[in-house]
């Protein structure tokens, strides 16, 4: 039939109560630096554009394709892709208020639908305890040595929690593929990547290339016939190299090279013999 009044409070309950007040603009500004930090830097890519807007992707030839990695909100499942492809389409389709023109540049990057509450929810947790051990070292929060230690450990628990659940989220690679000319409507292909492999920018530039939807060795087999298919008919004898390998840029019914040095060397290639094509 008595009351006991503590001052120190109960972390556990403290870390709800933080939780369910995270702005969201704070939690994807959160998110947005983990994911950033998960792809490295040593790749074929010109650029990895994380939660960018399609007036901040640039439309270029680059020294590589460019990877656009889609928000929490644009996730992408086998059952349900439509958030994720439209992102990508509006991104795909220009560049602000501008038509893109190389749009066989971009590949994208999405997060399993399935998983990203459970990442906001791990966001918010790391987040709300953060902000504890912020307070705690600014002498805001009453707390004894041993719920220090605590709420210290609890942050640095929530932090390796939620780079997992990163590392699980996003897993989806979707490349835009047309097959003819004449073909208006784009064809979503989809595979997705392990979270466990050791370096993820490493492991999509594998299944990338395991799935041809990138380039970096071309043959001059495949390049005359590529000249033969699309530019050598009516009549037409010759055309600009250079056009060749912009359009290669352009178009997404052409082969997505890795860059021009994969051009050139399938043009030197091509000239050690009479078979293929002059120069």
């Amino acid at each position: 039939d008595r009351l006991w009044l503590d001052t120190k409070p109960n972390l556990r309950r403290e870390m709800e109560s933080r939780k369910q007040n995270v702005d969201n603009l704070h939690l994807l500004k959160e998110l947005k630096r983990l994911v950033t930090s998960i792809f490295g830097q040593n790749s074929v890519f010109s650029g990895v554009h994380v939660f960018t807007n399609s007036g901040d992707v640039p439309d270029d030839y680059g020294t590589g394709p460019r990877l656009v990695v889609l928000s929490p909100n644009e996730g992408y499942s086998k059952a349900d892709g439509s958030n994720a492809i439209t992102a990508a389409e509006e991104i795909l389709a220009s560049r602000g208020d501008q038509p893109r023109q190389k749009r066989n540049r971009l590949i994208f990057v999405a997060p399993d639908t399935d998983v990203v509450g459970r990442l906001n929810e791990s966001g918010r947790t790391y987040l709300a305890w953060r902000e504890i051990v912020a307070d705690i070292s600014e002498g805001k929060l009453n707390l004894d040595l041993f719920q220090s230690n605590l709420a210290k450990k609890s942050a640095d628990g929530a932090e390796k929690s939620l780079l997992q659940m990163v590392r699980e989220s996003y897993k989806w690679v979707l490349c835009p593929m047309q097959f003819s000319a004449t073909e208006k409507s784009i064809d979503w292909e989809a595979v997705a990547v392990s979270s466990n492999a050791a370096n993820l920018i490493q492991e999509i530039e594998n299944r990338l290339r395991e799935e041809e939807w990138i380039t970096s060795e071309w043959s001059p087999i495949h390049l005359k016939a590529l000249l033969d298919k699309w530019y050598f008919k009516n009549g037409t004898v010759d055309v600009s190299g250079l056009k060749v390998y912009q359009d290669t840029c352009h178009y997404l019914y052409l082969p997505r090279l890795v860059n021009d040095q994969v051009f050139k060397n399938a043009i030197s290639s091509g000239l050690t013999s009479e078979d293929y094509f002059g120069f």
